[in-house]
């Protein structure tokens, strides 16, 4: 019975928190987003977009913001990486609605 805890308020589940409100974005991966740096390489670029992948149904209008960096994916090997002013603008917009999601 040590694992267990019961009338809890909230529970955080795969990085997500759910209450008697509902579902809700865990903060800690908020947190995470919020402060990425820029990707640098193709396999740093996978992992954020895996990241934030995870969080689309809190991002209105997610595939097309989402689209601008799936196409540098795309664009990029792992011996050049095209990192471009359209992607950095994807890049800070997706980080921005993660964080100001009202989930």
């Amino acid at each position: 019975m040590q694992k267990c805890k019961f009338n809890q308020t909230f529970l955080r589940f795969l990085g997500h928190t759910v209450s008697k409100d509902g579902l809700h974005l865990d903060q800690d991966r908020v947190s995470a987003v919020a402060n990425a740096p820029d990707p640098h390489d193709t396999s740093f670029l996978r992992f954020f977009l895996g990241l934030v992948l995870w969080y689309s149904m809190f991002i209105p209008d997610f595939s097309t913001v989402f689209e601008p960096l799936c196409a540098t994916l795309r664009e990029s090997t792992d011996w050049k990486f095209k990192w471009s002013a359209v992607a950095e603008s994807s890049f800070t917009e997706i980080k921005r609605l993660i964080s100001e999601s009202p989930a």
